[in-house]
């Protein structure tokens, strides 16, 4: 019996990374159990790396906390939590 279409269709990428990098992935993915890294485990690792790309932001805290080094304290979030993040520092410097 075929195999049903699925909802959402996937689509081939082919691309290459440095040895290092790649060899860095297949430790973080690898399995013990399997002895392998696992089917799945290269798309599951990508996407959501895409997602938190496309969902996440990055801003500077460096004026809230009054250094004069801009670019170097840097905070990644969720719009949401960079919001009250930001809030919480704007009442603390306000005090």
């Amino acid at each position: 019996m075929p195999r049903k279409p699925s909802i959402t269709p996937n689509k081939h990428l082919h691309t290459t990374i440095p040895a290092d990098l790649a060899a860095r992935l297949d430790l973080f993915l690898w399995s013990e159990a399997e002895g392998r890294v696992p089917q799945g485990a290269y798309q599951s690792f990508i996407c959501d790396s895409i997602r938190d790309f496309f969902n996440k932001r990055t801003i500077d805290v460096a004026p809230y906390i009054h250094s004069a080094t801009i670019g170097q304290y840097l905070i990644t979030g969720t719009p949401e939590t960079l919001r009250a993040v930001i809030a919480h520092l704007q009442g603390a410097n306000a005090a």
